[in-house]
């Protein structure tokens, strides 16, 4: 859900978007995206909160500005090699034997 929560400024409006909550890929593909618009001129993203500050041109509606990133959003598919393995994790089975047989040392 992508929701405007603050548009009492002409040119400036936060939205906060469900889906960019922990998404580092998400909100890559955002500020990438969206300031490739005429309409956007900056765009900040806070991943821990999943709001994002957009800063566009005055004669553009927050509707408008809303449907661009709907639109953005609409169009964001994780690429597999994107997706971020945590260090901790073993990679493979030869590493867990590894950790598990240090581990009983």
């Amino acid at each position: 859900m992508i929701q405007a929560i603050y548009t009492a400024v002409k040119g400036r409006a936060i939205y906060q978007i469900d889906r960019l909550y922990s998404s580092q890929s998400l909100k890559t593909y955002l500020e990438r995206s969206l300031l490739e618009k005429a309409e956007i001129n900056d765009v900040s993203v806070n991943t821990l909160t999943g709001i994002m500050l957009v800063l566009y041109h005055p004669d553009k509606t927050p509707v408008e500005i809303t449907s661009l990133i709907e639109e953005s959003v609409l169009n964001y598919h994780v690429d597999p090699e994107q997706i971020e393995t945590k260090s901790y994790l073993p990679k493979t089975l030869q590493q867990l034997t590894r950790m598990v047989a240090d581990a009983e040392a």
